[in-house]
């Protein structure tokens, strides 16, 4: 069985339940994470390898034009771009998909100044809105946090710099931020429903928030800033490649699909990376008993060791397919235009669905 890190376990147990048990502790201590936000998973690849022929924006597009993409901000002083960024989970159930929670945050991006250097942006939360969903305790638990802090959000801006081709460099204001999200995360719990809930099943809040320290709250506002800077200063060939990868002692047998692709008439352009990973059931197992062991005290990870070795074979008899997904699209001036970033894990006929989509709302650019 491979040695599996506490990130990948965190990364790959969310929300999978095998026991009633298991069910309460996954389902309350991970979406607990996803609330504030410092769970994230941006899936990596490795861009095609090319060469730039000067330190200018212009040479870094005098490749064959016809085979590459490039991805550059070519924006200007006072640009700025409003977007809605809709957060929502879904069940999977013998097929069906049943939605169990929502939230649309509206940003703002502006360009504050732009140099040979590169640029100075800020990027700000304007408004907060939830979906409604009924008879579903994950939204009752979005709600419930939500309105502890959209408020003292509203307004917060991140102050940051980019090289010329728009690669994020530097922030400026990350340790006010790390100020603000640590006050608020621990005055936002405390109030928190939840919290009780814990308490009842056997989990030590402290070793809980022991793990969630300040640089991890932090992540959780630029998480979808990042995303959506994420390919800038990079050439891509335009290609649709798939490609399997057999099972190593270093990570599950995967099947991937890369698509770069341009728009002839708009100069649009999109990348998309596909993966799925294949995960055996019993690591599953291994990854479930780590998480509870983790948070749980002895008695209770004693009750649920014993309950899973009982019942894990007879309720989980496939493998957990784990599927990433992301795609992003561009406008021909660079701009992100519509990105959908998803997370699926499945066992058999049942799982999870996450599912981040963000698309631009007002777009005021000069040219």
């Amino acid at each position: 069985m491979m040695n599996i890190a506490k990130s990948k376990i965190l990364q790959l147990t969310e929300k999978y339940a095998t026991s009633s048990h298991i069910n309460f502790i996954v389902r309350r201590i991970f979406f607990f994470f996803i609330i504030i936000g410092t769970m994230a998973m941006l899936f990596s690849f490795t861009s095609m390898p090319h060469k730039r022929l000067a330190d200018e924006r212009e040479d870094s597009v005098a490749q064959n034009e016809d085979s590459v993409v490039s991805v550059i901000a070519w924006f200007n002083k006072n640009d700025t771009m409003t977007y809605w960024i809709n957060e929502s989970t879904w069940d999977i159930r013998k097929g069906d998909t049943i939605k169990t929670a929502g939230i649309n945050t509206k940003i703002m991006i502006t360009v504050t100044d732009s140099t040979k250097k590169g640029y100075d942006m800020e990027y700000s939360f304007l408004d907060f809105k939830t979906d409604s969903v009924k008879d579903s305790w994950k939204q009752n638990l979005l709600n419930e946090a939500l309105d502890k802090y959209k408020e003292a959000i509203k307004g917060t801006t991140i102050k940051f710099r980019t090289d010329i081709y728009g690669k994020i460099i530097k922030y400026d204001n990350l340790n006010e931020i790390k100020k603000q999200s640590k006050q608020l995360f621990m005055e936002t719990i405390k109030e928190m429903s939840i919290i009780d809930s814990l308490a009842v099943a056997g989990i030590d809040l402290k070793t809980l928030l022991k793990d969630v320290d300040a640089d991890r709250l932090v992540q959780g506002y630029i998480d979808e800033l990042e995303l959506m800077f994420k390919h800038y200063g990079t050439t891509y060939n335009i290609v649709s490649i798939t490609n399997h990868s057999d099972a190593t002692e270093d990570d599950y047998e995967t099947d991937s699909y890369v698509s770069v692709s341009e728009n002839n008439e708009t100069y649009d352009y999109r990348i998309v990376v596909d993966v799925n990973k294949y995960i055996p059931k019993d690591d599953i197992k291994a990854i479930i008993e780590g998480v509870a062991s983790a948070y749980l005290d002895e008695d209770k990870f004693n009750e649920v060791k014993e309950d899973m070795d009982e019942n894990f074979d007879k309720q989980v008899s496939d493998d957990l397919l784990y599927n990433t997904y992301l795609s992003i699209d561009y406008f021909y001036d660079g701009w992100p235009k519509e990105i959908i970033k998803q997370e699926k894990r499945v066992i058999g006929k049942i799982g999870k669905l996450s599912q981040k989509y963000i698309t631009w709302d007002c777009r005021n650019v000069r040219h």
